[in-house]
């Protein structure tokens, strides 16, 4: 099992909201990282990217990486897709991440639809989402995480496509469960950042967690009356950081 879902594992059996799994009891201390999904040096392979970033661990400056998975932008050498990681980029990535006590990796949101009407389009989306995983397992990665995108375009009600992400969601954490990975969906998408809690606490399990990103929430703010139980953005982390499995620093550009 990787460090952080062991971790999240051990934990207080009753954190914060009463919830036993993903987040953050106030009395650990942050692990900072950070994200490959722009590497700054060319690089020919995700495990390149993980190596340039162990400057970063080494100068003690950070002790988590995430690895950008997602396929996109098409060509990029070090944001490949899990379906072009061949064995021996598994085993100098695997190598090379070994260094970092947590890990992860941002995988397929652009392009699919978990709660897509289409059948074709949903499967197709869940393989490529239950093949992170897997990859995610062969890694030793501690997380994923991805978007909620698209949905069902209102064409049916918010409650009926509630459904269709529960469903995908409640398959996916029980692939993630058996491989020991937290899947962790992300804000800034079809399902607002409260919704994403909401989503956490009704799944119920502590290898479905959410993935915060400040910027994306600061961008998102009260738009179409997002805010729901929170007045603001600071309650809103208050009141559901126990949710959270990781966290995304930025500013607010992307």
């Amino acid at each position: 099992m990787g460090g952080l879902a062991r971790r999240l594992l051990e934990m207080d059996p009753e954190p914060r909201g009463g919830r036993h799994g993903a987040g953050c009891t106030g009395a650990e201390l942050p692990v900072v990282g950070v994200s490959l999904a722009h590497c700054p040096d060319p690089v020919k392979d995700p495990s390149a990217a993980v190596m340039s970033a162990r400057r970063l661990l080494d100068d003690g400056l950070i002790r988590s990486v995430e690895l950008c998975m997602t396929g996109f932008p098409p060509g990029s050498p070090q944001n490949m897709g899990p379906w072009d990681y061949t064995r021996e980029i598994i085993e100098n990535s695997r190598a090379a991440l070994s260094a970092f006590p947590v890990k992860g990796a941002h995988i397929p949101f652009a392009f699919i639809n978990a709660a897509s009407l289409n059948p074709g389009i949903r499967a197709e989306s869940m393989r490529q989402l239950r093949l992170s995983v897997e990859l995610a397992g062969k890694l030793d990665l501690d997380y994923v995480v991805t978007h909620p995108r698209f949905g069902a375009l209102d064409i049916v009600s918010k409650a009926e496509e509630w459904k269709l992400w529960l469903a995908s969601y409640r398959e996916l954490a029980g692939v993630a469960e058996k491989l020991d990975v937290i899947f962790t969906i992300e804000n800034g998408d079809r399902l607002s950042f409260e919704e994403c809690a909401m989503m956490v606490r009704e799944l119920d399990s502590p290898f479905f967690a959410m993935t915060f990103d400040t910027g994306h929430a600061n961008l998102e703010g009260n738009k179409d009356g997002k805010f729901q139980k929170y007045a603001s953005l600071p309650g809103f982390v208050e009141g559901e950081a126990d949710c959270f499995a990781n966290i995304h620093l930025h500013d607010n550009h992307s």
